[in-house]
């Protein structure tokens, strides 16, 4: 496999590109012993470097080829442990972030499908989306990709949908068990794109996904310790972060008035805070 790899990759330029045929060839030979090790892993990440981009079928071929390599060729199968994400993140990333479509699609199909995630590895990915909309760089910011300029600032369909996938399963239409890091993500980018240019499925995301994480502080139930504990520290934090809102809104109710009380005379929220403020009052 390796051999062949490298055959393809150094092809001359007049020559044609990667063919259907020579990626059938090639899962063949990668899954030729019922698994892709690090060997085979390697090879791969060498060649995309000369192939990326060249075709869907290489794409596909080599996100499903890292991605049996990630969550199978290690105990406990089926997960990304930090371990794993740390050499995934050394190996797909240049200047911070994914170094292409091909990388950001295979981060994304990892927090979709492996379990258990690393933080490390939640962090990793959603800082490519991060890192897109606060500086402008990265696969989804690819002119020549996307066809368009995206401004700094803003964030676009395609980012979206990254991030959706990201943060939903895929099997329904339901959310993840959702926790503080994807939810403090979420609100960073909102904080970003203010007044930028952005995506209308972007405030469904948002409200939904940081909505359904601040659900578990709510309810009869009386809060667990650790909910307790992750509560005190989020409301330790200042300023335009979740943990800031947070405060703001118990600060708010400490009179002992109700969510859409707090909606009436409230003045320091942006749109986007007021529409999470309604969607957990309902």
């Amino acid at each position: 496999m390796n051999a062949h790899v490298a055959d393809i990759s150094r092809a001359e330029p007049a020559k044609p590109g990667i063919t259907s045929a020579d990626i059938r060839e090639l899962r063949d030979a990668t899954w030729q012993d019922g698994h892709v090790g690090r060997v085979e892993a390697d090879t791969l990440l060498l060649a995309n470097d000369d192939l990326r981009g060249s075709s869907p079928e290489w794409s596909e071929f080599f996100v499903d080829a890292l991605f049996e390599h990630v969550v199978n060729s290690r105990e406990p199968r089926g997960g990304v442990d930090d371990s794993a994400a740390r050499w995934l993140w050394s190996r797909t990333t240049h200047d911070g972030t994914a170094s292409g479509m091909e990388e950001l699609e295979l981060m994304t199909r990892l927090l979709q499908h492996a379990d258990p995630v690393a933080d490390s590895m939640k962090r990793n990915a959603l800082s490519v989306i991060e890192k897109a909309v606060t500086e402008g760089v990265g696969p989804t910011r690819a002119g020549k990709l996307i066809g368009r300029e995206i401004p700094v600032g803003s964030i676009s369909d395609k980012e979206v949908q990254f991030l959706r996938r990201m943060v939903y399963r895929t099997d329904r239409n339901l959310p993840r068990s959702i926790g503080r890091i994807e939810a403090e993500a979420l609100f960073r980018i909102k904080e970003a794109t203010k007044g930028g240019n952005n995506s209308q499925d972007w405030p469904s995301l948002f409200v939904q996904g940081v909505g359904t994480y601040l659900q578990r502080f709510g309810g009869n139930e009386p809060l667990t310790r650790d909910q307790e504990a992750e509560l005190m520290d989020f409301l330790q934090s200042d300023g335009a972060s979740l943990g800031g809102f947070l405060q703001r809104m118990f600060e708010a109710q400490s009179g002992g008035g109700t969510v859409r009380e707090y909606l009436k005379t409230a003045t320091e929220i942006d749109p986007l805070e007021r529409a999470l403020l309604e969607f957990l009052a309902d």
